[in-house]
């Protein structure tokens, strides 16, 4: 990409796709604990699901094991208001999943923002953010 190109305001994240080794776990997961919606999938063979999140979708694709190496860095945000993201990570573990960074806030270009980095029940990373 050149230095003089710009990004279409029009340009919107539409999904994120993870693996899964449990659907139906996982999918309760992110709709129990975190409070997105099921939607409609059509079915392409393999079991998986399609979550809504207010602005895009997670979609899940089980497969039999888990791919290996995992990626370090790769993971998702979730913006979530700043006053649900200690109760959202003590939900995470409750319901199986893990903290891997308890929230704790910092300065980011002179905004205070907090974020907690999580695992799923499938050790897929995600952050909880309050950063728009």
């Amino acid at each position: 990409m050149s230095s003089t190109s710009a990004i279409s305001p029009s340009v919107q994240l539409n999904h994120v796709a993870i693996t899964v080794t449990d659907n139906a776990r996982a999918t309760r997961f992110y709709v129990d604990v975190l409070g997105l919606k099921e939607l409609p999938r059509p079915d392409f063979g393999i079991p998986g699901a399609w979550l809504a999140t207010e602005t895009g979708m997670i979609h899940l694709v089980q497969l039999p094991k888990m791919p290996e190496p995992r990626d370090p860095v790769a993971h998702f945000a979730l913006q979530v208001p700043t006053d649900q993201i200690a109760p959202l990570s003590e939900a995470v573990v409750r319901a199986g999943g893990k903290v891997t960074s308890e929230p704790s806030t910092s300065e980011r270009f002179g905004i205070t923002v907090t974020t907690a980095f999580c695992c799923d029940t499938e050790g897929n990373a995600f952050e909880l953010t309050d950063a728009a």
